[in-house]
């Protein structure tokens, strides 16, 4: 997401809040998000994945529903 989408990168990238990222997924028709271990944001303190209830979780990967 470069470009144009910028604000929206930074969002979903983990310096936003998760109604930063449902904003984000909206204005680009996401539907759902996978988050892997290896994402820089699955390790941030206090990004938008720790507190999000995903749809799917496991040891390395969650996915969470945004958008709708």
């Amino acid at each position: 997401m470069r470009g144009r989408y910028g604000n929206d990168r930074a969002a979903v990238s983990g310096n936003g809040h998760a109604d930063e990222v449902d904003r984000a997924c909206r204005a680009l028709r996401i539907s759902a998000l996978v988050v892997k271990d290896t994402d820089p944001v699955w390790s941030i303190p206090g990004s938008w994945v720790g507190p999000q209830e995903p749809l799917i979780s496991g040891d390395h990967l969650r996915v969470f529903v945004f958008g709708r």
